[in-house]
């Protein structure tokens, strides 16, 4: 059984080559919803927004990286 090449973290690897690049191109981009997690974690809708724009910006950076990869 192959592991699925269509993962965030592979497609974002194929792309730039580097795995430690990756690595440190993914913890920055969850950094700021897990801070933001942290300071609101007793507002709900704060927490609910923070959700939302997470949500959006995962899937508008998937669809970029599945359009820029050539193997599809």
């Amino acid at each position: 059984m192959q592991p699925d090449s269509k993962h965030f973290h592979m497609l974002l690897f194929k792309k730039l080559g580097n795995n430690p690049l990756t690595s440190f191109i993914l913890i920055c981009a969850n950094a700021p919803f897990i801070i933001l997690a942290t300071f609101f974690y007793a507002n709900t809708s704060a927490l609910m927004l923070t959700c939302l724009v997470f949500i959006i910006a995962y899937i508008l950076a998937y669809r970029l990286l599945v359009q820029n990869n050539p193997h599809k």
